[in-house]
């Protein structure tokens, strides 16, 4: 057998043995760690939150947007992401234009910058700042591109929700705390495709948290949805102008330490 035979039924070998492995079950971690693992080979991403907290008759929307650009060594492009939180009259915007992370906040008209230099850094820096609805944004971004294994990897994931019960339900991956049950996150992934991408794939993620303030119930509900391999972005996006208006809350947004 000449050498390019060889390394054709060794391609072959690869791709049966692949599809092989995936032909089996899989439990809830695996599934979402070959999804993350999927997720970062497609180097950018762009996340859409949208939900709403209610209280009794009050009705308050929120959504959360954020663009990923993961760093590529050979175009010498580093990492860079644009985050817009409305919540609201809450605005905020997370910005890592390739050099520096901005944090501002619209109603304190004030901001920050730090320098990063790589994409975990970048990721830290966010995971540090993001809050609330922000945080689970944060969270799916930190595990898909700040430590996720290769891809076809699996059993790395940590659920979202510590204390939770993990279960499969058909193509849902499910946490639930409480009993009786008071907060729920599901996780639905497109299945491995014996003829096509053998890989889980996120489609959307939904949650629900009850909580009593007195004797009104507060309820909270979001999906989020992800899309995977974006090649464009609009102009502006991963570019931060502080406002006119807002102020510098460290001394090292301006360039100097201390």
């Amino acid at each position: 057998m000449g050498y390019g035979m060889k390394k054709q039924a060794a391609i072959l070998v690869a791709i049966l043995s692949t599809r092989a492995v995936f032909a089996q079950p899989m439990d809830a971690r695996d599934r979402v760690t070959n999804a993350l693992g999927y997720m970062r080979s497609e180097l950018d991403a762009t996340l859409f939150l949208h939900g709403e907290i209610r209280i009794g008759k009050a009705v308050s929307p929120f959504t959360v947007t954020a663009h990923w650009q993961s760093a590529n060594t050979a175009l010498q492009r580093p990492a860079r992401l644009d985050l817009w939180v409305q919540d609201g009259a809450v605005v905020e915007r997370f910005v890592g234009d390739g050099e520096r992370f901005w944090a501002y906040q619209a109603a304190k008209k004030q901001y920050s910058g730090t320098a990063y230099a790589t994409q975990f850094e970048l990721i830290q820096q966010l995971r540090t700042q993001a809050r609330g609805h922000a945080s689970h944004v944060a969270a799916l971004l930190a595990d898909a591109f700040g430590k996720t294994p290769s891809l076809g990897s699996v059993g790395g994931w940590t659920p979202w929700l510590p204390v939770s019960r993990l279960t499969t339900e058909n193509e849902y991956v499910v946490m639930r705390v409480g009993e009786p049950l008071r907060t729920q996150m599901a996780i639905e992934l497109l299945p491995p495709d014996p003829n096509g991408i053998p890989y889980y794939r996120f489609v959307r993620i939904g949650y629900w948290d009850s909580s009593w303030l007195g004797s009104r119930e507060r309820v909270t509900v979001w999906t989020m949805t992800v899309q995977s391999g974006v090649r464009e972005f609009d102009p502006g996006t991963f570019v931060f102008v502080p406002p006119r208006d807002a102020k510098p809350v460290s001394r090292e947004v301006n360039g100097r330490q201390g």
